[in-house]
């Protein structure tokens, strides 16, 4: 079993303030230093405490994730689903 020291945790995000936004001025700001808000601050605490790296990605398709009838989602989920984001972080609304 691998140790919190070495993993990478890499969080797929949506903009959604207050609680995740980038800075004003994230041009010319690099990785995780591009965003503030809420998840942001507990990232940075959480990883100081419990000892793991992250990196804050942006979803690339702006989608929260539908499903498709082959059961795959895409979208963040889908990008979770698939492996290729540890986690992703977003309000969902349940629509029916």
């Amino acid at each position: 079993m691998r140790s919190w020291h070495e993993v990478i945790v890499l969080m797929l995000v949506m903009q959604d303030p207050p609680y995740l936004t980038l800075k004003p001025n994230s041009a010319f700001l690099a990785g995780n230093d591009r965003f503030e808000g809420y998840l942001a601050d507990i990232l940075r605490l959480l990883s100081a405490s419990v000892g793991f790296d992250y990196e804050i990605r942006l979803s690339r398709d702006g989608k929260h994730g539908e499903l498709h009838t082959d059961g795959m989602w895409d979208g963040m989920i889908g990008d979770v689903q698939r492996g290729v984001m540890n986690s992703n972080y977003s309000f969902y609304h349940i629509t029916h």
